[in-house]
């Protein structure tokens, strides 16, 4: 009977040990997302990041949200890179470092992703964004964007007056 409980208590030990110590690998968060832009923005709030990025891709697009992130919040796949899981599976997600950040390019504190693999994983690798491979905590938020434009002003305007066009034009050959 000891001889049992000696052998449960080491399997369940051994269970807890190499549970804890499991990692992701790419297979679990896709591919190491695409950098699409970079800028020094520094502490411009959330209406600069915004335009910022509708600049970059080319119209205005869904800004889903935006939450704060430190070193704790990250998973690391392999040297440099790491792994987040994002809220709103967007199609682009916005990173921007923060105080303490140690870079070998201080020019750039926003950098725009195309999220490439699993949708609700962001992947970075910090070199490619010129930062010290080893200072994940230098990363201040996350900004998430959907990539469905969204429709313009004027646009709907000649939308609109296209579909009143019809309605009248419709309306007018039924009169007669």
């Amino acid at each position: 009977m000891k001889k049992l409980f000696l052998t449960i208590l080491a399997m369940m030990t051994m269970t807890m040990v190499t549970g804890s110590a499991m990692a992701l690998s790419f297979s679990d968060v896709g591919a190491i997302d695409k950098l699409i832009a970079e800028a020094k923005l520094d502490n411009s709030g959330d209406a600069v990041e915004i335009a910022w990025v509708d600049s970059v891709l080319g119209g205005s697009h869904v800004f889903t949200g935006k939450y704060d992130v430190d070193g704790d919040d990250w998973e690391k796949i392999s040297s440099g890179v790491y792994a987040h899981v994002l809220r709103s599976e967007p199609v682009y997600f916005l990173v921007k470092t923060g105080a303490g950040r140690d870079t070998t390019n201080d020019d750039n504190t926003h950098f725009l992703f195309e999220n490439l693999g699993a949708l609700n994983w962001g992947v970075i690798n910090l070199g490619q964004m010129g930062m010290d491979v080893m200072n994940i905590a230098g990363l201040s938020h996350i900004g998430e964007f959907d990539g469905t434009p969204v429709p313009e002003p004027a646009t709907i305007l000649l939308f609109g007056s296209g579909l009143v066009g019809l309605a009248g034009f419709g309306r007018k050959k039924f009169k007669k």
